[in-house]
């Protein structure tokens, strides 16, 4: 992938992502959780789907290289943690969205 695909595929994630979590200050608790739980089942399927991107890729080049057996097991990690990363930090700021909301319309 290259970086100008990634920073896209992160921009309409976040974009997503604070939409929903800006959303979930309902007073109804039911959507309060619905809301985190999309973003959950939405999180567990991204980081599914980079796994086993990169385990197909592996299995691929292994199967037709010719070359010694490679693994891409640590890149995938790691783009998984970067990818928790960036969740943690966009939870982050949608709590101060939803804080700087609450209290602009108290005063």
């Amino acid at each position: 992938m290259a970086v100008s695909e990634i920073i896209i595929m992160k921009l309409v994630y976040g974009g997503l992502f604070l939409y929903t979590a800006r959303l979930s200050s309902s007073n109804n608790k039911i959507i309060f959780y619905g809301h985190y739980v999309f973003l959950i089942v939405l999180y567990g399927l991204i980081s599914l789907s980079i796994w086993f991107m990169y385990k197909g890729l592996e299995n691929h080049i292994n199967t037709h290289s010719g070359y010694e057996p490679i693994s891409l097991t640590k890149e995938a990690i790691f783009l998984i943690v970067g990818f928790t990363t960036y969740n943690l930090i966009l939870l982050l700021l949608s709590r101060q969205i939803n804080r700087k909301k609450s209290s602009i319309m108290k005063g």
